[in-house]
């Protein structure tokens, strides 16, 4: 126990400001709830040492209790120490003085005690602030005993302010007893009038008498004193100068009241008082309170006032802070956010705010001062205020006890309208009670919110792939996510008993513990770093960590949180960069031009070859000392080309001479390239390339060109050199204007018109283009020379002119490998007309013009080729005239002839744009039907072959009627070849004539055969569509340079339960001839879709889509449809066409294609280079990839067709579409399509097309692979 003295100081300090009387308080239960979060105990405590008890002034932990026996207490032990000084007990049961304590025998079964004293700023020690805990604590370092002793500070600060407010209530007492005794004094003066001098012995009191006749006043001596002037002369002065000493604003109500009291005429002595202020001479201003008297003579008349005044400059200033704390209060009150309701102890209201009146939503009527609360309590229970409260509260809180005293109270209280209130109710010692309102709405909300946020990170920590760590600053992991196991391979709980230094690549371990010590000093607020963290399997993995450093409410630190991800690859991948760096540096080294790299900023020189310091010698890195070797005559030349190419924002090129470090000027070919960053250009890379040689030998060609050019004009033909690497190619001006190629006005003869290979092409007729590079390809692969015939590219209608052209391969000797191609053009267009005109008449009937019977059996095998290709149909007619001879016999030759004209007229008249019409011989005549839907349409072309014969014929006046018998024969089912088909269609024409002529019939050994088997299929497919016969088939499309799926083409396929598997060449041309194509077509696209949006990653799908589907309104709103339902977004479609889409009417297909690839939809070009005018088309809209056929990867060895292939990928690069090979077989194949520059391959070596199901299971090994 403290000495008895100090004990008899510190009760009276608790007794004397009434801290032992007062029931708990909510602000220092609210620092007892933060030290048990804070310290993570289930007891805190503020207690109070009485004479033989301590009482709890605040809990938080334990039941309300009043007091505690200080006997055999802990905190006696924390109160005997050091001022300031923390006591902890981490295990009590180790100390003997406290082992048998109740507290530790029974409830709460203390273990763990830590106390701080308190004390006011005498260092008395009122109490202590004590945690507790039921375990025993060996991890109460000295950081949260400095924590503990900071909330220790803080109840304190609460106790100085209780007693600060104590004190200040004393001290208003003493003010207030103080006024009541001054005020009976100045009551009295009017009784002890006579008793001046006693009265003047009163410090800061006088008197005066005011003269009723003179109107003059006398002055006592405490007057001086009171005005702060010395004594008027005689003792007196006039009535206004008296006046003038008050304060303008009161002097006139002094006067006023001097001059009524002076001026009564009723009995007795009228009472004269007021308060004043006198305006010092020193500027001061001193409160006055005047009490006077009237003194009359014998006869009741006035003849003076006499008046006592009294210095209450103190009270009036104490006065003015009171109303002026009063008014701050009124202003807490009125504009705090926490309703307050402070009652008496009979349940009065005695003071509220207006917040406390819109909280509980209550008129002014119901809650007011002086309102009783059983009215309030009755209005909220008769509105349903206390509905919301748990069933426990039994309506309404419990506010008072059994004995009808007020009750501490701390509740929410849920009201109907969804809002709830935090009410307190705090006794105040005068038995009243004050009880404050506090919307937390919005608290307890965010509260939940917090808990829930605390709930998904856990969530989103746990399944994340990166591993989550968070650290304390003692470098102690305290949770570590499952990822762990992917990551390192040990568990969340083994990470956390696995110290760091113990996975860490020596290597690395400064570098980490440097990394970790930065976030611990709070030096480092979010870092990342690369180390190298030993997996479980013991092999090393290299590891990123990003750590962020977290910080308490004051700034200091408190954790860690890191995620963790593997980046081998990338570190992999950095490696070869470095390693790729180098090779670069070694490659420059060893080109034979001068290298070197330039930044814009200062023009220095960063980087310069082995070649450029040799050629050079030791000339520094500065840009005057380049420009210093460039030739004089040269200089201003190369610095302009270089100040427009920078002006451009682009690379040039530039021939200058350029000095030699022995003295030499040689000429160069310089190249500058552009270096970006950002888009932005800030270097620039150059190349030099010694041309010396290559000038001086150009300026002897040009020597030897004009002696050429003479020769060339002479023979009237055009030059021109074919540059195969830079494809380019130089005309002679004749040569350019032969080839319609435009030559600028006022162009030197002798200079070359310049354009590149494409532009060259697009002059020459699409059809000759094929053979005439074939030549070309020969003559590359030979090193020979080549001459080809073509046609130009002239407009439509106009007649061909036609070139011929000699060139021979220039090939480099050192490399063995052709370099350009030189040739002569000559117009051979005179010379092509003639020889038409030749061909022409052999292959056509002088008297009718039609085809013969060679052109006619040349177009019955084509239309065969054509048919097997396609799978299409086509009939020939077999015609033979009636009674023709007849006719020619009677009428002669001449007659004959023109009746054979009108027959060869009429003809021509009733077939379609497309089909032919051939005289045989004599009066034999034949039909080619192409591309025929229905074989019966051949009969329908023979009703009117037979109809417009029967039309009399007038021959010079005579009239002759002939009629015509026609054999039909269906390509290819009635002959594989051009000579049994029209022999049976010829059998077929015998038949009519033996029908009675006039007539037609078909060739019939096949036929009812075909109509019944294709009637059939058409009945089978309508049911199979009907019942969803049909499936999709998927085969991958591979990226070549990655290496990886980019998606899959969708395959229709129709497993039939009969037939098997039937191909699609066997149904899609019955599907689109009857129409169904359109419902299996809007089917394929919904199921590719829907399965392609399940597929991992930005996987595209492609579909192909029927000629007869763009013929057909509806695509585009089945292709929104398809996405919508699928939810596959755009740009994952691909659609595939064929040019025989756009064919049937290109303007409409192609507005359709751009309308598609508006909403992001890919659009592709299948089979390309399978029809005859690809080229045109790929230039009327940008395909998005280009499929080559599969015939051309099958001939892929064939140089000419290696050729093709490479020319579709350097077209398709031009126009920016990705480029595909279809139908991979084997590996050679696979080779040569990447070698040629093919971005994307398809086959059945990569992958033959499977079900959905399997096509899912092999992206799955994908991924399971990566």
């Amino acid at each position: 126990m403290p000495s008895s003295s100090v004990e008899a100081q510190r009760l009276a300090i608790l007794n004397d400001l009434r801290l032992l009387e007062c029931t708990p308080e909510a602000h220092l239960d609210a620092v007892c709830r933060t030290a048990c979060a804070l310290f993570g105990v289930p007891i805190a405590l503020v207690n109070l040492a009485g004479r033989d008890t301590y009482t709890l002034k605040a809990r938080c932990g334990v039941a309300d209790g009043g007091t505690l026996p200080r006997a055999g207490a802990f905190c006696d032990r924390t109160i005997l120490g050091a001022p300031g000084a923390v006591l902890v007990l981490p295990d009590i049961l180790a100390d003997a003085e406290f082992a048998a304590s109740p507290l530790v025998t029974g409830e709460p079964r203390a273990r763990f005690y830590a106390g701080v004293p308190l004390a006011l700023s005498d260092g008395l020690p009122l109490g202590t602030l004590c945690l507790i805990d039921t375990v025993p604590r060996d991890d109460f370092d000295a950081a949260r005993v400095s924590q503990l002793r900071d909330l220790g500070t803080v109840v304190e600060a609460h106790l100085r302010l209780s007693a600060a407010q104590r004190a200040s209530q004393i001290e208003r007492a003493e003010r207030q007893r103080t006024e009541t005794l001054l005020a009976a004094k100045a009551a009295d003066l009017k009784l002890v009038v006579d008793a001046q001098r006693m009265t003047e012995a009163v410090a800061h009191i006088g008197y005066w008498r005011i003269h009723a006749r003179t109107r003059t006043v006398s002055w006592s001596q405490g007057i001086c004193g009171v005005f702060g002037r010395p004594m008027p002369p005689g003792g007196e002065l006039a009535l206004d100068d008296h006046l003038a000493f008050y304060h303008p604003d009161d002097r006139a109500a002094v006067a006023a009241r001097i001059s009524a009291a002076l001026d009564s005429t009723g009995p007795g002595n009228a009472a004269y008082q007021g308060r004043a202020r006198i305006l010092r001479p020193d500027g001061s201003l001193c409160h006055v309170i005047v009490q006077g008297a009237v003194e009359r003579d014998a006869g009741g008349r006035l003849t003076a006032l006499y008046g006592l005044v009294l210095d209450v400059t103190d009270l009036a200033l104490s006065e003015a802070r009171l109303r002026e704390k009063d008014l701050r209060l009124r202003a807490t009150l009125e504009t705090m956010d926490q309703g307050l309701i402070m009652m008496d102890a009979q349940g009065c209201v005695r003071l509220l705010n207006p917040r406390a009146r819109h909280l509980l939503d209550l008129p002014e009527t119901v809650l007011r001062e002086g309102a009783r609360l059983s009215d309030i309590l009755a209005r909220l229970s008769e509105r349903g205020d206390f509905s919301a409260m748990p069933p426990s509260a039994a309506g309404q809180p419990r506010l008072r006890d059994a004995a009808g005293a007020w009750t501490p109270l701390r509740i929410d209280w849920p009201r109907p309208d969804g809002t709830t209130l935090e009410v307190r109710g705090v006794t105040l010692p005068d038995g009243g009670v004050l009880h404050t309102f506090t919307d937390v709405t919005e608290h307890r909300a965010a509260e939940a919110r917090t808990r829930a946020g605390e709930r998904r990170y856990r969530i989103l920590a746990d399944s994340v792939s990166d591993m989550i760590v968070r650290r304390s600053v003692a470098n102690v992991r305290t949770y570590v996510s499952p990822a762990s196991r992917d990551l390192l391979g040990y568990s969340p709980e083994e990470m956390l008993n696995l110290p760091l230094e113990a996975s860490l690549h020596p290597d690395d371990r400064a570098a980490t513990i440097a990394f970790l010590e930065a976030f611990r000093t709070g030096r480092t607020e979010t870092a990342r770093i690369i180390h190298r963290l030993r997996h479980r399997d013991g092999r090393w993995i290299w590891v990123e960590a990003q750590t962020r450093l977290v910080r308490d409410e004051a700034g200091l630190p408190v954790e860690t949180i890191t995620a963790a991800r593997d980046v081998g690859e990338r570190v992999a991948a950095e490696q070869a960069l470095r390693l790729g760096e180098a090779r670069y540096r070694a490659l420059a080294d060893s080109l034979p031009q001068i290298v070197w790299v330039v930044s814009l900023h200062d023009g220095e020189a960063t980087y310069v070859n082995q070649r450029f310091e040799s050629y050079y010698g030791p000339i520094g890195s500065g840009r005057a000392a380049r420009l210093s070797r460039n030739h004089p005559d040269d200089a201003a030349r190369m610095e302009q080309v270089f100040a427009e190419a920078r002006r451009r924002d682009e690379a040039y090129e530039v021939e200058g001479r350029l000095l030699r470090h022995d003295g030499v000027y040689r000429w160069h070919k310089l190249v500058m390239l552009p270096i970006r960053e950002d888009g932005v250009m800030v270097g620039l890379l150059g190349t030099a390339l010694d041309i010396d040689d290559i000038v001086a030998a150009r300026q002897a060609l040009e020597e030897t060109s004009n002696l050429l050019r003479l020769a060339q004009e002479s023979a009237g033909a055009g030059l021109w050199s074919w540059d195969l690497k830079g494809g380019t190619v130089r005309h002679s001006a004749d040569s350019a204007r032969m080839y319609g190629l435009p030559v600028p006005e006022g162009h030197d003869p002798g200079a070359p018109v310049e354009v590149s290979v494409g532009v060259w092409d697009s002059h020459i007729h699409p059809g000759d283009l094929a053979a005439l590079y074939g030549h070309v390809y020969r003559a590359l692969a030979e090193g020979t020379s080549y001459n080809g015939e073509f046609r130009l590219a002239d407009s439509e209608g106009d007649a061909p002119r036609w070139l011929q052209s000699f060139a021979r391969v220039v090939t480099d000797p050192e490399l063995n490998e052709p370099v350009k191609v030189v040739g002569l053009t000559m117009d051979i267009t005179e010379r092509k007309l003639a020889e038409g005109r030749i061909a022409y008449m052999a292959l056509h009937d002088g008297l009718t013009g039609l085809p013969n019977r060679l052109l006619f059996k040349e177009g019955l095998s084509n239309a065969l080729a054509r048919a097997d290709r396609r799978a299409g149909r086509f009939a020939v007619l077999a015609c033979d005239l009636d009674r023709f001879k007849a006719v020619n016999d009677t009428l002669g030759h001449p007659a004959g002839d023109a009746l054979l004209r009108v027959v060869a007229d009429r003809l021509r008249g009733v077939v379609r744009d497309g089909d032919t019409v051939a005289r045989l011989g004599g009066d034999e005549f034949a039909i080619i039907l192409a591309d025929l839907d229905d074989p019966q349409e051949a009969g329908l072309a023979a009703r009117r072959v037979i109809e417009a014969m029967e039309q009399p014929v007038d021959l010079g006046g005579h009239r002759v009627g002939i009629g015509v018998s026609v054999g039909i024969g269906i390509g290819a089912q009635d002959g594989a070849d051009a000579d049994t088909l029209f022999r049976n269609a010829d059998i077929a024409l015998y038949r009519a004539k033996a029908a009675g002529r006039n007539t037609y019939r078909f060739y019939e050994a096949a036929m009812d055969a075909a109509t019944t088997e294709r009637n059939l299929l058409e009945l089978e497919m309508r049911e199979a569509v009907r019942t969803g016969g049909f499936s999709l088939y998927y085969q991958p499309v591979l990226h070549l340079d990655s290496g990886t799926v980019r998606g899959f083409e969708a395959l229709l396929r129709w497993p039939h339960p009969v037939r098997g598997m039937i191909a699609p060449g066997a149904f899609i041309p019955l599907a689109e001839e009857t129409g169904l194509i359109r419902q299996l077509g809007s089917w394929a696209l919904r199921e590719a879709c829907t399965e392609a949006a399940a597929w991992p990653g930005d996987r595209r799908i492609a579909v192909n889509v029927s000629a007869v589907q763009f013929g057909q309104s509806g695509l585009e709103q089945s292709v929104v449809a398809a996405l919508l339902a699928s939810g596959l977004p755009a740009r994952r479609l691909e659609l595939e066409i064929t040019e025989s889409v756009l064919m049937q009417d290109a303007e409409a297909v192609i507005a359709c294609l751009h309308r598609l690839r508006a909403l992001g939809v890919r659009i592709a070009l299948d089979d390309f280079g399978t029809g005859y005018s690809s080229l045109s088309y790929l230039r009327r809209f940008p395909f998005d990839r280009i499929k080559i056929d599969r015939s051309f990867v099958r001939e892929i060895a064939d140089p000419g067709t290696a050729a093709i292939v490479r020319a579709v990928v350097g077209l398709g690069t031009q126009l920016g579409a990705s480029i595909t090979a279809e139908g991979i077989e084997t590996e050679a194949q696979m080779a040569q399509v990447r070698q040629e520059g093919c971005t994307e391959a398809q086959g059945f070596l990569l992958g033959r097309p499977m079900p959905a199901e399997e096509a899912r299971r092999f992206l799955e090994h994908l991924r399971d692979a990566a």
